[in-house]
């Protein structure tokens, strides 16, 4: 992509083949598309362009300096001198003529004053004719605006709303050039100007086609022009599809009492919202102050359950030992023996970004100990749409066919009884690496390390999936060490991997206490470094993230969402390689696939969620203590999704539930009428249990099931759905408590605006934050001055405390704040153009305790 001033330009290497033609070269040019106005940042911020997305994944990367479209095209047609005839040029490509004489651009324009600086919007340039002429243009512009004043047509504009065309712009003249070559072998476009070109050219040229297989028949290089790109406001409304498929809209099916039907009246209750500041101990705080800790973050620890320094410090030093983790040394010296005897070792993997970090760390860090002893190492990630989760029989199966001596799985396989048996019966060896809760009966591996298991006395039980891969493998190169491994060799610096547990410990949401701060700090450190797989450089730059900055954000919000389309969407197999790639060429094609999916995945949750907020609207969920909802056509990928943002809509345990005979095209796959369901659960609530429950309450109403308090997944027969939601609403009244059906908003107080700087945001921002050691958060009241919308979806406000104003948004609002707010909200930093500024970023608000 050639970023040039206000354009773009993707070039030379986009393979199109419509229907039966040849393929061809397509030069695409956007205008507009790199808006360099700071006023409009927040306008094209996270733009959803799944087509443009497409397409730049499949071109080549090309920088230029910077230029004006005037310019490039200049240059393009190899026009020369400072100025050229754009107004005959024009001419020309509106008329097809070869027009005689002078010929000049006279655009209108609307002129107005700001402060001391003339101001033209909608114009080429800002600046009033100069030179031996310019007093008589100057009048010319004069006579101009005195005409358009009174103009019916300003008349109507006004009455509209829209700014009055109170002068004329007039650039471009001369005469036609003449031109001796064009680089394209036709050209598409909606601008005259380009047509005008072409034509001087004689290069064949056309109006921009409705499709694009009508411009197959021409030669075979060409460009494709567009207008500058439109805003949010402006783009229509995509109804949501995937891979090409009608989403068409149906009623969605709620499960909720009858009395449920129709819009909330004044019998709904809303759910309650309260906001309560997190205590932080002032002795606690000297204490930390005292060690040496900054006072700001003493009291943010504090708050946290820190009571000293050394509970912040993250050291290799003081990670937790491996030996204590139940099965670590079997499973140590069962690698071990297996690599000994060249064996073929195959990972299966989850189809999440935690299985697809732990898989590409297994990957290679066995490759690095199994170097020259002859065994080899692959890796198996079930697709979700066939498979399903976990180390089922089917996957044994699959996994057969490539003839492994051993199988070990990450982030899966603590519930897969049926999966372990299998293989035994094949004569395969097991070792079941995950995190996730047991059920009542463990498989019948021959080793498995997972801290939640009965009997493991390892002290952190928040170890991710690939933390714990992470601690089998320090085990195993230490066993290998033991066996002299390492006597003619080099031992491999694993800690070169912690980026990936960096990564896919945050991404999944697991609570990060001590131990795991450690992992994700030291990740972070050598992301910052530079010490990072080409992959998630790749992911960092397909993002629009910095590696140099990153943090705990980052990871969670703009990679692990890229790596979890590929799971979601497609194939996780997708993700992995480009986690195991050394080619950071080949990983950043994959990585600009991966943000491809996300949009889409984007397009997908957002029809999703519309549909099932309209269907919530309708029920009275304070009366409620669990929400089930289904419908026929939703995504199996997608549904986790959507149920989280209920959940944190309504404060509800939420299940969503979609087809599993419904393969990710949306196509009729073959099942026998199965419902997968996604849920998160509130605090007061541990989800898992709460199935458990359900399942020996309605013997074989539960197919499947597994998770953790938080997040868990199940299988249900369709016809049972009714019945599912009459047990779960039952257990959830059941295990929560009225109190825990409040939402709570913990915040860390108000703020003193001696903190409210960019240097303290900076520094908040560089800790570690994440589940169980959330990201600071405050509360306090302002006057707001003034607020409106952004893409129609969010808030922006203009706050003010006493003197002091600041900036802020609300995402995903667009009801008005009352004109005195109390509010919970975020110190964060938002930076465009190389301008960073404090911004308050809402998370709750509520009109003024006496306003």
């Amino acid at each position: 992509v050639v970023h040039c001033g206000r354009y773009a330009t993707l070039s030379d290497a986009i393979p199109v083949t419509p229907r039966a033609n040849p393929p061809m070269s397509l030069h695409l040019v956007v205008p507009g598309l790199f808006w360099p106005s700071a006023t409009l940042r927040e306008t094209c911020r996270d733009l959803p362009l799944p087509s443009l997305s497409a397409l730049l994944g499949r071109g080549e990367r090309k920088i230029a300096h910077a230029a004006s479209l005037l310019d490039w095209l200049a240059a393009t047609f190899s026009l020369s001198g400072d100025e050229l005839p754009w107004g005959a040029l024009r001419l020309s490509g509106e008329s097809g003529a070869s027009p005689d004489g002078v010929w000049l651009c006279a655009d209108p324009a609307h002129l107005r004053f700001a402060r001391d600086t003339l101001v033209l919007a909608d114009a080429h340039d800002q600046y009033l004719p100069e030179g031996d002429d310019a007093q008589r243009w100057r009048a010319v512009l004069n006579e101009a605006q005195m005409l358009l004043h009174a103009h019916p047509v300003n008349a109507a504009r006004e009455a509209a709303g829209q700014p009055v065309i109170n002068s004329l712009w007039l650039w471009g003249a001369g005469s036609l050039p003449r031109q001796d070559s064009c680089p394209f072998g036709a050209v598409f476009a909606d601008d005259p100007l380009v047509l005008g070109l072409a034509r001087g050219a004689r290069a064949a040229a056309a109006r921009l086609p409705r499709d694009a297989a009508r411009m197959a028949g021409s030669a075979a290089r060409r460009a494709l022009w567009r207008k500058p790109a439109r805003t949010a406001a402006h783009r229509p409304r995509r109804r949501g599809g995937h891979r090409g498929r009608a989403y068409r809209r149906r009623p969605l099916e709620v499960l909720a009492p009858a009395r449920g039907a129709g819009r909330p009246g004044p019998g709904h209750r809303r759910v309650v919202t309260r906001i309560v500041a997190r205590s932080a101990p002032l002795p606690i705080r000297e204490r930390l102050a005292g060690e040496g800790v900054d006072p700001l973050l003493a009291r943010l620890y504090a708050g946290r359950g820190v009571r000293r320094r050394s509970e912040v410090l993250y050291g290799m030093d003081a990670l937790l030992a491996p030996h204590t983790l139940r099965g670590i040394d079997a499973a140590a010296a069962l690698l071990a023996d297996f690599i000994a005897s060249g064996k073929r070792l195959l990972i299966v993997a989850d189809y999440d970004c935690d299985g697809a970090t732990a898989c590409a760390l297994g990957v290679r860090a066995l490759n690095a100990l199994c170097a020259d002893t002859g065994a080899s190492v692959s890796y198996l990630v079930p697709n979700r749409f066939e498979f399903g989760y976990g180390l089922t029989p089917e996957i044994v199966r699959l996994a057969a066919e490539r003839k492994p001596d051993l199988i070990i799985t990450v982030d899966n396989g603590i519930a897969s009884v049926e999966g372990v048996a299998q293989a035994r019966r094949l004569g395969i060896a097991t070792l079941i690496t995950d995190h996730h809760l047991p059920g009542e009966e463990l498989p019948a591996a021959d080793v498995i390390v997972n801290p939640n298991q009965p009997g493991c006395g390892f002290p952190s039980k928040n170890l991710a999936g690939v933390g714990v891969m992470f601690y089998v493998m320090l085990a195993l190169r230490a066993e290998l060490r033991r066996r002299g491994a390492f006597a003619a060799r080099r031992e491999p610096n694993l800690a070169n991997l912690l980026d990936l547990v960096a990564l896919g410990t945050v991404a999944d949401v697991v609570r990060l206490d001590h131990n795991n701060r450690i992992l994700v700090a030291q990740g972070l450190q050598r992301i910052r470094r530079g010490n990072l797989q080409p992959g998630v450089h790749a992911l960092f730059s397909a993002a629009g993230r910095d590696p140099r900055q990153a943090n705990t954000f980052d990871l969670g919000f703009a990679l692990g969402p890229r790596l979890n389309a590929a799971g979601r969407l497609s194939d996780m197999t997708l993700g992995i390689e480009c986690l195991i790639t050394d080619d950071f060429a080949r990983a950043f094609n994959i990585a600009r696939e991966l943000d491809a999916l996300n949009r889409e995945r984007r397009i997908i949750e957002a029809d999703m969620q519309e549909r099932a907020v309209d269907a919530v609207e309708t029920l009275d969920a304070a009366a409620r203590a669990s929400l089930a909802l289904f419908h026929p056509q939703w995504h199996q990928g997608v549904v986790g999704l959507v149920a989280s943002r209920l959940k944190d809509r309504v404060h509800r345990p939420v299940i969503a539930f979609a087809r599993a005979d419904m393969a990710g095209d949306g196509a009729a796959a073959g099942g026998r009428g199965e419902l997968r369901g996604s849920g998160r659960s509130i605090p007061g609530l541990h989800l898992r249990d709460a199935l458990d429950l359900v399942s020996k309450r309605e013997p074989g109403l539960l197919l499947r099931f597994g998770g953790h308090a938080a997040a868990a997944g199940l299988t249900i027969l369709e016809r049972d759905l009714p019945r599912f939601e009459q047990a779960f609403e039952s257990v959830a009244r059941e295990l929560i408590a009225p109190a825990d059906l409040t939402r709570t908003i913990e915040t860390d107080g108000a703020l003193e605006a001696g903190y409210m700087t960019l240097a303290a945001a900076r520094q908040m921002r560089g800790e570690i934050w994440g589940q169980g050691f959330p990201a600071p958060l405050f509360d306090d009241e302002f006057v707001v001055e003034s607020q409106r919308l952004l893409k129609a979806k969010h808030l922006k406000l203009m706050l003010r405390k006493n003197s002091a104003r600041f900036e802020a948004i609300c995402f995903n609002h667009v009801e008005p704040m009352p004109d005195r707010l109390h509010c919970a909200y975020r110190l964060a930093i938002n930076e465009y153009n190389g301008l960073a500024t404090v911004q308050l970023v809402l998370e709750h608000g509520e009109r003024a305790a006496g306003a």
